[in-house]
């Protein structure tokens, strides 16, 4: 017989969440964000253009400019102190 005084022993332990990958990953924290963002961007852009709004902007420049900002942000995410 069990003693009613004792609380029951636990067999098994309780299952702990996995952890976060160390890495971080492409479609985690802000990078999810990031190209979220972009693809909205990129959309409205051309139905835009699409729709005649948007002729004022070249698109023969705008490409360049976002290949640099891209280059930018990832040159300054590896600067950054702390990472490893």
């Amino acid at each position: 017989m069990e003693n009613p005084s004792q609380p029951p022993v636990q067999t098994s332990l309780p299952s702990a969440p996995p952890p976060p990958p160390a890495h971080g990953g492409a479609w985690f924290g802000v990078w999810g964000w990031f190209w979220a963002i972009a693809l909205i961007l990129v959309g409205v852009y051309y139905l835009l253009v699409n729709l005649g709004l948007m002729s004022w902007v070249r698109g023969d420049l705008v490409w360049p400019v976002l290949l640099i900002v891209l280059g930018g942000l990832f040159l300054i995410s590896r600067l950054r102190p702390g990472r490893a």
